[in-house]
C-alpha cells in the first residue's frame, strides 16, 4: 500500500470522473514502494463493484493517456495475457497539468486503441481458423457474426474444440454436406454443448469400425448358412436339393463377430 500515492490521489487530483478516482485509489492501494502494482481487471472491477472488467480496462487506458501511470504489458510462454504492471506517476507533477510521459524502456505503448485493434485482429484470425475447419461452409457473414457473439461468453479455445469434435463426429457417421447444419446455425443453437462432455477419441473409434464391411460379411455368410440349412430340408416327394455354399460359413461368422466384438449365436 502506497499512503502517499492515496493520499495525493485524493487531494490532489482533479478533473476525474467519480469513477475514475476510485480505480486510481484501488491501484494506490495495491502499490508497493516503487508506486508498482499489477492487480487483474477482474479483481479491481469486484472491488469497484462494477460488472465489466472492460470498463476497468477502458478506464486505466484513460488514465494513463493523461499521465496518472504507465502500463506494462504481460504476455505468458504461451503467447496468453497476464496482470499488466502499473506504476503511478503521481509524484512527477502530472496532477496539475497532466500530460502523456515517456514510456520506461520495455513497456509498451500505451495507445488505447492499440490493445483494441490487436484483439480484433486477433478474433479475426481466430474465426478464419475456424471457418476453415468447419465442414459446411455457407453464410460465411452470418457465422461470423455468431462466432463474435459466442465468443464473448465462451472461451475460443475451447469453441474450437468442441468443433473438432463435431467434425470427427460427421466424419464417423459419414454424414452428407447436406445434413450438416450451417455454421450460423450451429453456433446460434449452440450445439457445440452438445461434445462438452463427449472423448473426441471415443468418436474417431467409431469410424475405425468399417460398418459397411462387416455387415456385407455377415450378410453373405448369413444367406450361406441359411443355403445350407434350406438344403438339408426337403419333402418326401421332393428331390434333394443340391447347393454349394462354404462348409466353413458358421466359423468365418463367429470370426467376425469376435472381432468386432458383437454379440449373438451363430448357426
Amino acid at each position: 500500500m502506497s499512503l502517499k500515492c492515496i493520499s495525493t490521489t485524493i487531494h490532489e487530483v482533479h478533473g476525474l470522473t467519480p469513477t475514475q478516482k476510485l480505480v486510481l485509489i484501488l491501484l494506490s492501494n495495491y502499490c508497493d514502494e516503487k508506486n508498482r502494482c499489477f492487480p487483474s481487471h477482474s479483481h479491481i472491477a469486484q472491488l469497484a463493484g462494477i460488472k465489466s472488467s472492460k470498463h476497468i480496462s477502458k478506464i486505466i487506458r484513460e488514465l494513463s493517456k493523461r499521465g496518472y501511470l504507465t502500463i506494462q504489458y504481460r504476455y505468458k510462454e504461451d503467447g496468453g495475457n497476464q496482470s499488466n504492471i502499473y506504476t503511478l506517476t503521481l509524484e512527477r507533477g502530472v496532477l496539475q497539468n497532466p500530460l502523456p510521459l515517456e514510456e520506461p524502456k520495455g513497456v509498451l505503448p500505451s495507445d488505447p486503441n492499440t490493445k483494441d485493434d490487436t484483439k480484433d485482429r486477433d478474433i479475426d484470425s481466430d474465426f478464419e481458423i475456424f471457418w476453415k475447419a468447419y465442414p459446411r461452409k455457407v453464410n460465411k457473414y452470418q457465422a461470423k457474426q455468431k462466432y463474435y457473439l459466442i465468443t464473448k461468453t465462451y472461451d475460443k479455445d475451447k469453441l474450437k474444440c468442441m468443433l473438432d469434435k463435431f467434425v470427427a463426429h460427421c466424419e464417423a457417421e459419414k454424414t452428407e454436406t447436406k445434413f450438416i447444419p450451417h455454421c450460423s446455425t450451429f453456433l446460434n443453437q449452440r450445439r457445440f454443448l452438445d461434445y462438452e462432455d463427449i472423448d473426441i477419441k471415443d468418436i474417431k473409434s467409431i469410424s475405425s469400425i468399417k460398418e459397411p464391411d462387416w455387415k456385407q460379411q455377415k450378410r453373405i455368410l448369413s444367406n450361406e448358412i441359411d443355403k445350407r440349412v434350406a438344403a438339408t430340408w426337403s419333402e418326401s416327394n421332393e428331390p434333394e436339393n443340391v447347393v454349394n455354399v462354404d462348409p466353413q460359413a458358421s466359423q468365418k461368422l463367429k470370426a467376425i463377430a469376435e472381432k468386432f466384438n458383437l454379440k449373438g449365436r451363430s448357426r
